[in-house]
């Protein structure tokens, strides 16, 4: 004896690359492609300045320059491991100023010059008109400079300044604006600096905000909330507290990198088991998550958002996905026949049972496996959405 059972085979989905389910369908979410060659070097940073409309890429000895994010020219010696680019208005003119260190390359668009800024930093971000940065020789330092900007270190309570943390969580690793408020991430936490005003109002702000070890790169403001990446996975800080980030694909990846945002999403290189190598893990606001399959070696935000590989330069849009699913057993661990799986719409899809796999390109419609098994997996893929699909077996009454 024999009976009918049905599978909604996309509630199995365990791993999504460049696709997400919304509303019971499967939609693409786009993906990376090729736009440019390889770079003649090595990015450690790659940062756009959006009031000159440049791009500035490091290689740890040079800065370089590009207009489109593709061909970068080479613009002058700047070494170290920490640059970092920042923007401000000098004399009614937008100019951005590459970083590292004790020294700067200010470019305005059409010349540069490079020179001493007045302090040695690392991790600078611009916030309430004045230059914040860790100190590149003690990492429990916070410096900022007066209201003039890049260049105004001068000494006075209005002035420049700074800030020794306790110890407790551990060095700075970066800087993330949050609102009206600077976090420093730290190696085991965040600390909260309220930084707007006048001087003596800026203030260390308690805050529940230790944790297992943070991994440096990976801290972005998206939407709001400060999502980065500790030992434990992905958590968020919302201006009070940190909690766990969940979501879909967080057995899948592991080796954190760095991290970007673009919009509100959130972008992070790291590692996929699925994949069998690096890809870009993309978080959405409400947890859901689908693998870019890239293999990025660093990411930058500009009028889209571009991964810098081994093998060129890539540029976030359309593409095709690919949703594994796994685990379909029609709620019965004895054998059973998938006799028939209907598909609302139009996709490749591979069924197997551990031994054998059965694949119907551009399946529509009805599609018949007739597959014998406990258990199934299916491989989607394709470039349109999907509506639903259906799977329906012939089970063995185990009685």
């Amino acid at each position: 004896m024999s009976f009918k059972k049905s599978a909604d085979v996309l509630k199995y989905g365990k791993i999504y690359v460049q696709c997400r389910i919304c509303g019971g369908e499967l939609i693409p979410a786009g993906g990376f492609s090729k736009i440019g060659e390889a770079l003649s070097f090595t990015p450690v940073c790659v940062a756009r300045a959006e009031g000159i409309n440049r791009f500035f890429a490091f290689d740890g000895q040079s800065v370089y320059v590009s207009a489109d994010g593709k061909s970068f020219s080479y613009l002058n010696a700047l070494a170290g491991d920490s640059p970092f680019v920042v923007e401000e208005i000098e004399n009614g003119v937008a100019r951005a100023a590459a970083i590292c260190g004790k020294n700067a390359v200010f470019h305005n668009g059409s010349s540069f010059v490079c020179k001493e800024y007045g302090a040695n930093l690392k991790f600078g971000v611009m916030h309430s008109g004045r230059l914040f940065g860790v100190d590149f020789d003690d990492g429990l330092v916070l410096r900022w400079s007066g209201a003039g900007g890049v260049c105004d270190w001068a000494q006075g309570v209005q002035a420049s300044g700074y800030v020794k943390l306790d110890p407790e969580r551990g060095e700075i690793i970066g800087l993330c604006r949050l609102g009206a408020k600077l976090i420093a991430v730290r190696r085991f936490g965040l600390t909260v600096l309220s930084a707007y005003g006048n001087c003596e109002n800026f203030r260390v702000e308690a805050a529940d905000a230790d944790c297992d070890e943070i991994y440096k790169g990976t801290a972005c403001n998206a939407g709001g909330r400060l999502i980065f990446c500790s030992a434990s996975g992905l958590k968020y800080f919302d201006g009070e507290a940190i909690n766990s980030l969940g979501h879909p694909l967080s057995d899948d990846v592991y080796e954190p990198e760095s991290a970007q945002v673009y919009g509100d999403r959130y972008y992070l290189i790291c590692k996929s088991r699925y994949k069998g190598g690096k890809v870009v893990l993309c978080v959405g606001g409400e947890g859901e998550s689908f693998l870019a399959d890239v293999a990025a070696g660093k990411l930058c935000a500009a009028d889209g958002l571009y991964a810098y590989c081994a093998d060129g330069v890539y540029k976030f849009g359309s593409a095709g996905y690919e949703l594994y699913a796994d685990g379909v057993s029609f709620g019965t661990g004895g054998l059973k026949t998938v006799t028939e799986v209907f598909i609302d719409g139009v996709a490749n899809i591979e069924i197997g049972n551990g031994r054998v796999t059965r694949a119907f390109s551009d399946a529509s419609g009805k599609i018949r496996p007739r597959l014998r098994g406990k258990s199934f997996n299916f491989r989607i893929t394709g470039d349109k959405a999907v509506r639903g699909i259906t799977a329906v077996a012939e089970v063995m009454n185990e009685l």
